[in-house]
């Protein structure tokens, strides 16, 4: 009978546990009302099934032991509780989200920095070459436009009027 009495209540404080409920006084009431109802269910069918009754100090010295390990468990189910929806712990969560979300943000828009990246440094790369290939035409033209430009055109003039005279 008492292993009876001992199933009940684990298995009643096995799905306590596995809720997420913070401590309240009512489950260790159900608890012993759990022992007293077994034990009066019991006695009151003396004779029955059984040929002794329960007494009252084994109930008491039952209560003890069982008060004894529903207080470490109703502290632990009570302590994650806190832990779990605390006000601190919300915030880190909200922390916690939102960081996450600045970095993925972060991820995506990297990505395209990154191919803009590229993009620049293909277009710096060919405009480059373009300007080496026509700088040592540009910079001849300039010099002969700026500072031979005299003496240049006094060439062209002679040039031309030699090729007009052979023709």
């Amino acid at each position: 009978m008492i292993n009876v009495i001992f199933a009940q209540i684990d298995s009643f404080v096995s799905s306590v546990i596995s809720d997420d409920i913070p401590f309240y006084k009512t489950l260790v009431t159900k608890v012993f009302m759990l022992l007293t109802d077994t034990i009066t269910q019991y006695n009151g069918g003396t004779g029955e099934l059984a040929n002794f009754e329960l007494t009252a100090v084994l109930k008491v010295k039952m209560a003890v032991h069982i008060a004894r390990h529903i207080t470490q468990v109703f502290n632990f189910l009570n302590e994650r509780y806190e832990r779990k929806h605390n006000i601190s712990t919300q915030m880190e969560d909200y922390r916690t989200l939102n960081w996450d979300q600045f970095r993925g943000l972060v991820e995506e828009n990297r990505d395209g920095i990154v191919m803009t990246i590229i993009l620049v440094n293909s277009v710096q790369k060919l405009i480059k070459q373009e300007i080496e290939k026509r700088l040592p035409t540009e910079v001849v033209k300039t010099m002969i436009d700026e500072y031979f430009s005299t003496k240049y055109s006094l060439m062209l003039s002679i040039m031309t009027t030699l090729a007009e005279n052979d023709c």
